[in-house]
């Protein structure tokens, strides 16, 4: 089984993963996404860290190939947590 892939403006979020090998259920931020310039994605939280498969791959390029973390993290930090009250100063101070 290969990882669901999904753009940003998907419903993403609430989408049930199902890992293939253990069969942990659970969404991709319970999985813990991993951000990288262009995607992010997570692997299943329960298997061996060096077994775990991918789960997902939510792309959020602009195709400029521009990197769109601080953009994203911010877009996610603000919907939990007002930006200055993280305690990560790398969040804290993106404009």
């Amino acid at each position: 089984m290969s990882a669901r892939h999904f753009n940003y403006e998907d419903d993403w979020e609430n989408e049930i993963l199902e890992c293939p090998k253990c069969h942990w259920k659970g969404t991709f931020k319970e999985a813990g996404p991993n951000f990288f310039g262009e995607v992010m994605d997570c692997e299943c939280p329960n298997c061996d860290f060096f077994e775990a498969p991918m789960l997902a791959i939510v792309n959020y390029s602009v195709g400029d190939g521009t990197d769109q973390r601080p953009r994203i993290l911010k877009q996610i930090q603000s919907l939990e947590t007002p930006i200055g009250e993280t305690g990560n100063p790398a969040l804290d101070n993106l404009e």
